[in-house]
């Protein structure tokens, strides 16, 4: 699938070449990577999210029913 994006600020376009330099690898390569880093990190976020709505659901249920934590 192909996405273009427009109305990139240059310096902002610079930089992005300059990161893809240093790793070696093209400017597409770099965006792809950095998009899929951007993806999981939110998913990772979402799932840490969800675990600590589990564990303060289970903290009050302790505490509603006299359990020791």
């Amino acid at each position: 699938m192909e996405i273009k994006v427009r109305n990139i600020d240059l310096v902002a376009v610079k930089k992005i070449d300059e990161m893809a330099k240093e790793k070696g690898i093209s400017q597409q390569e770099f965006l792809e990577y950095r998009l899929k880093s951007c993806l999981s990190f939110r998913k990772q976020m979402t799932r840490k999210y969800d675990l600590e709505k589990l564990i303060n659901k289970n903290i009050q249920w302790k505490k509603i029913n006299n359990v020791e934590i």
